[in-house]
């Protein structure tokens, strides 16, 4: 008080402050006095250190040091006040007022880079979940070129708060700016394309990547490793990765898993495939999955020629390749074809057995095939789908298809038809006999009935309605029904005569 009335005895009333402070050590009114009365004499820095200096000792203060500090900030600027105003604003639970006055001290003066940083470092260790902060230090890093520590801050902020993502992606873009070739920051951004669920940017970002660090192929599948089934695209892209650094098994596993649930790539595997082979034309997996791509495309040359360079390269699985070039011959139109491979192939195999089973295994495939292409719930569909699952001898399935068509369907021809087929495969020949009456014998009708005749052991009736047909194809089976019914007849007559001797 003394000072402020009699300004000329100020330099007298601080020596005595600081003799009184010597006695009573680390006395905050005693500091802060000598503080106030510095400032008065304008010896800013040592004014300066003993406020903030009362502050720390006593947080009561400082709705005495701020008013202080603030006047002289608008008067006397300095790096050294605005840091200090800082470190005042923190005591006083203004954290962002505080960041603010730290970045200030450290852009106008790189001396207090360190202590800022410092500063900002308590504030995020003290509050986890504080943004700004983070968000301040990070522009610290920045504005020095430590993007390395720049980056990881940003990190957190991401970490701390998801909803942050559009500035953590700019800053990250920044540091890009500053640096392009900063291969820490495109990992992490294209780790939040992938949080977002933005594929195809993430991708982008990659291969840009790549473009400037080819080396980073394996921290990138790293990266991707936990995530590329979330996309097609990915599961493409960490396949030709593994492409390039050498890996071709893991590529075409990785291919072949993606092709099966999203065939529309199926020109780009193809493509990349076609790489593989023209490297190592040894690589048999890489054959196989060209040939079952080219039969989903129905291009059965290409698709045959596949299967053959596999059979040579992997002869153990032969029997199983020649059935596959079977079936391409056959849909391709060339039967004759087909039972020269399935000959050769029974004549051939060692076990017969396991031919039958790979041709029965194959039969399933291609009949599964077909019942996921009749969808929907007409009544066409559902005798389609009967109709497949009498081929492969699926009669209950058959039977809950029609159980559910209309009463107009079940008296159309077809039904009744297909009707007859199922009780005849469920062993009542009769009752499928009685189901045809309804139609009359022609050639659509003729062999069924034919076949009904035949389970009943009626052979002349047989043979009787493959004639109404006059086609020369079925003569074979007419004479067969002639014979069987003349052994018939001869077994009859000799019961009779033992009889009556």
């Amino acid at each position: 008080m003394t000072a402020r009335i009699v300004p000329a005895r100020a330099e007298y009333v601080l020596d005595e402050l600081k003799a009184l402070s010597a006695k009573s050590i680390a006395n905050p009114r005693v500091i802060f006095a000598m503080g106030a009365i510095e400032i008065n004499l304008k010896k800013y820095p040592e004014g300066i250190k003993h406020l903030v200096q009362s502050c720390e000792l006593d947080n009561n203060l400082v709705s005495r040091v701020l008013p202080l500090l603030e006047r002289l900030n608008t008067q006397m600027p300095s790096p050294l006040l605005s840091f200090n105003l800082g470190r005042v604003y923190y005591l006083a639970g203004l954290k962002s007022s505080a960041i603010k006055f730290f970045i200030d001290a450290q852009e106008k003066e790189p001396s207090f880079r360190e202590p800022a940083i410092s500063e900002m470092k308590k504030i995020c260790n003290e509050e986890p979940q504080d943004i700004e902060a983070r968000k301040g230090l990070a522009q610290i890093y920045l504005n020095y070129n430590n993007l390395e520590d720049a980056l990881y801050t940003t990190e957190e902020v991401f970490q701390v708060d998801k909803n942050e993502i559009p500035w953590v992606k700019g800053f990250v873009m920044q540091i890009l700016s500053k640096n392009p070739g900063h291969i820490p920051s495109y990992h992490f951004l294209g780790r939040l394309f992938i949080y977002e669920e933005n594929f195809v940017n993430a991708i982008e970002v990659f291969k840009k990547l790549l473009d400037i660090a080819p080396q980073e192929a394996p921290n990138i599948i790293e990266t991707l490793k936990s995530d590329y089934e979330r996309s097609p695209e990915l599961t493409y892209f960490i396949g030709v990765l593994y492409k390039e650094i050498g890996d071709v098994n893991r590529t075409i596993a990785l291919f072949k898993k993606l092709f099966d649930t999203k065939p529309d790539f199926a020109d780009n595997i193809i493509n990349q495939i076609k790489e593989i082979t023209l490297k190592n034309e040894k690589i048999a997996p890489a054959y196989l999955l060209l040939g079952e791509i080219y039969t989903f495309k129905k291009d059965y040359e290409h698709a045959i020629e596949s299967f053959k360079k596999a059979e040579k390269l992997i002869p153990q699985r032969r029997e199983e390749i020649l059935l596959k070039q079977g079936q391409l011959y056959f849909e391709k139109g060339e039967v004759n074809k087909t039972l020269e491979i399935y000959t050769h192939l029974l004549q051939e195999a060692k076990d017969r057995n396991v031919v039958y089973k790979t041709i029965g295994k194959l039969r399933d495939e291609y009949f599964n095939k077909k019942l996921k292409e009749i969808p929907g719930e007409s009544d066409d569909t559902h005798l389609l789908r009967a109709n497949v699952y009498l081929l492969m001898d699926r009669v209950r399935d058959a039977e809950k298809e029609i159980q559910v068509l209309s009463e107009d369907t079940m008296k159309k021809r077809d039904y009744i038809i297909l009707k007859s087929r199922i009780l005849l495969k469920k062993n009542q020949p009769i009752d499928a006999l009685e189901t045809l009456r309804k139609l009359p014998v022609d050639k659509d009708t003729a062999i069924l009935y034919a076949d009904i005749y035949e389970a009943l052991g009626s052979y002349s009736a047989a043979a009787g309605v493959l004639k109404s047909l006059g086609d020369d194809s079925v003569i074979p089976r007419i004479e067969r029904y002639e014979r069987l019914a003349q052994e018939r007849r001869l077994g009859r007559g000799r019961y009779f005569i033992e009889g009556r001797i």
